[in-house]
């Protein structure tokens, strides 16, 4: 008497490599006849290989989405803006050693700010890596600043044209 049943796997996004078929046997050893349904779904959603960033367990294919939440940001690739980003939320980003190359007045911090581990370039003429406005805290941990083109290149502008105190510590940076 042979039973019959079937496995049913959902698979969202990637790819689905190797043997498609079943074998299973009973506690007896005698071969269970076995049906195998494989569903292939389009991928919904970022995931880790196209994300930029994470914040908690949540992935973001842009590091804009992820500034907009705040929190601790885990940047996970290196990163191009193509405009100044404003962010008003509290956030850490832990860089991870990947670079981000900003424009512009490049990362415009209007909260407090914990950034460790990362790089930030802007060859734009006149740029700036990190602009703080109002009363920030900013601390640096390990990140290099660089401003290469011509003007008033400002590698960290300082409270800018806006009354506040802003107060950055700076550990183990260029």
């Amino acid at each position: 008497n042979q039973e019959e049943s079937t496995l049913k796997v959902n698979v969202t996004g990637g790819t689905l490599v190797g043997n498609t078929k079943l074998y299973e046997t009973d506690v007896t050893g005698a071969e269970v006849k076995t049906s195998l349904e494989i569903t292939v779904a389009e991928s919904v959603g970022v995931t880790f290989n196209n994300a930029v960033a994470k914040v908690g367990n949540t992935y973001y294919d842009t590091l804009e989405a992820a500034f907009a939440v705040g929190g601790t940001i885990e940047l996970l690739k290196d990163v191009t803006l193509t405009s100044a980003l404003e962010i008003d939320k509290e956030f850490i980003l832990n860089g991870n050693d990947k670079t981000i190359t900003v424009v512009g007045k490049g990362l415009r911090l209007f909260a407090d700010a914990t950034i460790n581990n990362v790089t930030i370039n802007n060859a734009s003429s006149a740029g700036r890596c990190i602009d703080t406005r109002k009363n920030v805290t900013v601390d640096l941990n390990n990140v290099t600043l660089n401003t290469t083109s011509s003007g008033n290149n400002q590698p960290i502008t300082v409270g800018g044209s806006t009354d506040g105190t802003v107060m950055i510590t700076v550990r183990l940076s260029t």
